[in-house]
């Protein structure tokens, strides 16, 4: 897997142990607004994710 690192890309293996770690933590999104969120099973399920924009929070 490769990842953008200060700007560039790199293999995620060739990270820092620290980065890796903040790599394993990452959520992904896909544009639709949804999240994955994990089930004890391990597979990444999507959920749906309320924004301001669609909730009607006061800004």
């Amino acid at each position: 897997i490769y990842s953008r690192v200060v700007g560039y890309l790199r293999p995620v293996k060739q990270w820092n142990k620290g980065k890796q770690a903040e790599f394993g933590l990452r959520q992904t999104y896909d544009v639709n607004g949804t999240a994955p969120e994990e089930k004890n099973d391990g597979k990444a399920r999507l959920y749906p994710v309320e924004s301001e924009r669609h909730s009607g929070a006061a800004r």
